[in-house]
């Protein structure tokens, strides 16, 4: 009976806000995703913490690869962004810029049928003036979208 007292006398830890926004991101298919699903596996992370630093740490004990590393950095970087309303492209728009692109990314040529995720992008980001007109928007695939990031080609 006493341990069951002492028990509820010890408060819960709860998880972090970055880590509960982080385990949220499991459906991603980039590498935010993937260190998602591998935290979400990890029984030992330090999920009530909340110093990027400590991440890291857990990260390099446990001979985490230096993508996992800056998927981490990238995270971090997400989660403290302020919130913005960004309009999102319709369906609509998406299938009509897929269409026009025959369903290639612009840079490499590959296509969906040849396994890569493709993607829409804007040519000049939102974050440097560039707005959701279909002018505006082109196919990329994965990997050159998220080396691309905010350059503008």
């Amino acid at each position: 009976m006493a341990s069951i007292l002492i028990l509820k006398l010890i408060p819960m830890l709860s998880e972090s806000t970055f880590y509960s926004w982080l385990i949220k991101q499991q459906n991603r298919k980039d590498p935010i995703g993937d260190l998602a699903r591998d935290i979400k596996r990890d029984e030992r992370f330090p999920a009530t913490q909340t110093d990027i630093q400590l991440f890291h740490s857990h990260l390099i004990h446990h001979s985490a690869c230096p993508e996992a590393h800056c998927a981490l950095d990238e995270a971090f970087r997400e989660f403290s962004l302020p919130k913005s309303t960004r309009d999102s492209l319709s369906l609509k728009l998406r299938f009509q810029v897929f269409k026009r692109e025959s369903y290639r990314c612009q840079i490499c040529g590959a296509s969906a049928n040849s396994g890569v995720c493709l993607e829409i992008d804007h040519k000049l980001p939102i974050s440097k003036g560039g707005s959701n007109s279909i002018e505006n928007l082109w196919v990329l695939c994965f990997e050159y979208n998220r080396g691309k990031g905010a350059e503008t080609i």
